[in-house]
């Protein structure tokens, strides 16, 4: 029987810890492409639409390669997007360089070769301690 948006008792709304870490599962056996199948058996399993599980895979694949080193050879940054950068060595150059007219801005532009998405900044109010954020007291 085809899924479809009026087939079942689709949840809406905010995604579980749960459901989001069952997605980042399948995401990890499949980190291209999800197998024929495994999409609609995840949407089953989480009672959402096969849409909602595509949007949120789409979104999880996202934030994965914000978190991941780029080769220069594959793909160079857009102008004005400041980046973290890392020559041949492995050493990270500078925290906010940037790519425009051909060459680097700040971060030598010697022996670059990845590149990386800044990170979030820390949300006010909060620190970051020991791999988890806490609410500063």
């Amino acid at each position: 029987m085809p899924i479809t948006p009026d087939s079942g008792p689709w949840k809406h709304g905010e995604w579980t810890v749960n459901e989001e870490k069952q997605v980042r599962d399948a995401i990890d056996l499949h980190p291209d492409v999800f197998p024929k199948g495994i999409a609609i058996t995840l949407a089953r399993r989480l009672r959402r639409t096969p849409e909602a599980v595509r949007m949120k895979t789409v979104q999880i694949r996202k934030e994965l390669r914000m978190k991941e080193w780029i080769p220069v050879t594959e793909y160079i940054p857009p102008p004005d997007l400041a980046v973290l950068v890392a020559r041949h060595h492995g050493t990270v150059v500078s925290m906010d360089a940037k790519f425009e007219n051909g060459k680097w801005i700040r971060g030598e532009d010697a022996n670059i070769t990845h590149w990386m998405h800044l990170p979030e900044p820390p949300v006010s109010g909060s620190a970051y301690i020991a791999g988890k954020q806490k609410e500063k007291k």
